[in-house]
């Protein structure tokens, strides 16, 4: 802020405009040490459409609890997070994904904190909250809870566990919105502050005298993390193609996928549902040589983890022009991916004291893009049939 007048963001104008939560977010998001905080009415801006985002993700839990998506469901003995500890082996993937991501950001939160470093915090929580819980984990949470039966019970605690978990996090920079947002959950039991306590004063329903929470490196689940990953970059990759292509999100397709090994194959098995819901494809089939014939252009997109490749027909479903286009990059960055495979190989200092398994890496990449250019080259010629056609 300038101190000239008439030249000055009037904090008190700020909260009357966009509140007050927004605007303290937004000082600890940009309160990084040794930095003069240039403050601008976007970023206020910015911050409120978060608190709304986090408000409407607690909506998104209280419909689920509605009579006609289910009925609430009864508290699990000991509360949420008791239940999760008995039960947590037998979480779903997702599940044990978006609680190890919990213990990852809360562990952020806290070093922030701990190292007046508010900006870390701050960032910890955005990233997490809006990229990872909103954007990713209830919109997979959608089937298990269409789902019903146990698999809805599972999800609708996990949920009320993260937020909870959530608004406490948040609360030091984010109270107003977070104690009314923790209010509104079932669940919530009254605490008191050790001073209160001292002096016989009775608990009280509010979140500031909630324990702040601790991560817990047991609930750490690498393999989950790595699950989820792979089932992003799939939901990424037809995504990618729609963008890329100008297909409409009504539009759907059928998608033929190849795996590559047994266990790309078992993925497939276990996801194929979360792919069609978040996708919106008509179908995920095995491929087996041309999806619609040999003289039909297909589009290829190889992934590597996991190590599947999808094709999709394009015939009246892209523009073939700017399929060509999109193929022409994915040749030049995978034979600039080659090169440079190529130039460490070449290298026999690379060779001589490189760990051997640095080099065996190196050559397996080197194989992949060949492999990955004679797929795009197949992909080309089949695109020219179909322009000539």
């Amino acid at each position: 802020m300038s101190k000239s007048k008439g030249n000055v963001i009037d904090p008190l104008v700020l909260i009357d405009q966009h509140g007050a939560d927004p605007l303290r977010f937004t000082l600890a998001a940009m309160a990084g040490q040794g930095r003069d905080i240039k403050l601008s009415v976007d970023r206020v801006e910015g911050y409120r459409a978060f608190c709304n985002k986090v408000w409407n993700a607690t909506k998104f839990f209280h419909l689920q609890q509605e009579d006609a998506n289910g009925g609430p469901i009864q508290e699990p003995a000991g509360g949420a997070r008791a239940w999760i500890e008995r039960h947590r082996a037998e979480l779903s993937p997702v599940n044990r994904w978006i609680l190890s991501r919990l213990q990852t950001v809360a562990t952020r939160v806290e070093q922030g904190f701990a190292n007046f470093e508010l900006n870390e915090s701050a960032q910890a929580l955005y990233e997490f909250t809006w990229h990872e819980f909103c954007d990713w984990y209830i919109e997979f949470s959608k089937l298990p809870l269409r789902a019903q039966g146990e698999q809805r019970v599972q999800t609708l605690i996990v949920i009320h566990y993260v937020l909870e978990t959530l608004f406490k996090l948040m609360h030091p920079v984010m109270p107003f919105v977070t104690e009314e947002l923790w209010l509104s959950l079932p669940w919530v039991r009254p605490a008191n502050s050790p001073t209160r306590k001292r002096d016989g004063k009775p608990e009280v329903q509010s979140l500031m005298f909630q324990d702040f929470p601790k991560a817990d490196s047991h609930w750490v689940d690498a393999d989950a993390e790595q699950t989820v990953a792979a089932l992003k970059s799939v939901i990424e990759a037809l995504r990618n193609f729609r963008g890329e292509n100008s297909i409409s999100p009504k539009t759907e397709f059928t998608v033929f996928f190849k795996a590559g090994s047994e266990k790309a194959s078992q993925f497939i098995d276990q996801f194929g549902g979360d792919i069609k819901g978040l996708s919106r494809i008509t179908d995920l089939k095995p491929y087996a040589g041309s999806a619609t014939g040999a003289d039909q252009a297909e589009a290829v997109i190889p992934l590597t983890q996991p190590q599947i490749e999808l094709r999709i027909s394009l015939k009246g479903l892209v523009n073939v022009e700017e399929e060509a286009k999109r193929l022409k990059k994915e040749v030049e960055r995978t034979q600039s991916d080659l090169e440079h495979c190529r130039a460490k190989l070449a290298r026999e200092s690379f060779i001589s004291k490189a760990p051997k398994e640095l080099v065996d890496k190196e050559r397996a990449q080197e194989q992949e893009c060949l492999n990955k250019l004679k797929d795009l080259e197949s992909a080309m010629k089949r695109l020219t049939l179909l322009q000539g056609a």
